[in-house]
């Protein structure tokens, strides 16, 4: 689980800072917004990993799943929030100065077990 906090319309990455690399459909990133995002019909997040960049739709003081895409590359990962009420309002994040550190996964497959010693 990855945490985050939003205050005027800033936002902080807590730990841990780190996001292991080629996860698909395990990582949550939990958003502790301001109150001022609770007015919002609609809020969509951006992550951002180099070239890759991936929106989800978020539901304020719900986890939001991180793009398994945004995690198949080493690099920096950042989110970028914009809400909505409607067409009238529109609210945004500013640019991000704090990420998380998207690094290298171990092996996932190894040799063929040897029998056991007797």
């Amino acid at each position: 689980m990855l945490y985050a906090t939003v205050r005027q319309r800033k936002i902080h990455v807590k730990n841990p800072v780190t996001v292991i690399q080629n996860g698909i459909g395990v990582d949550w990133l939990v958003l502790d917004m301001d109150d001022e995002w609770k007015d919002m019909t609609s809020i969509v997040c951006v992550f951002t990993n180099g070239e890759t960049a991936k929106e989800m739709l978020h539901t304020f003081g719900q986890p939001v799943q991180v793009p398994w895409e945004c995690l198949k590359e080493t690099g920096l990962l950042s989110v970028s929030c914009t809400g909505y009420v409607g067409s009238e309002k529109v609210m945004t994040t500013m640019m991000p100065d704090s990420f998380w550190n998207v690094v290298q996964n171990g092996p996932v497959t190894g040799d063929t077990p040897m029998e056991p010693t007797a």
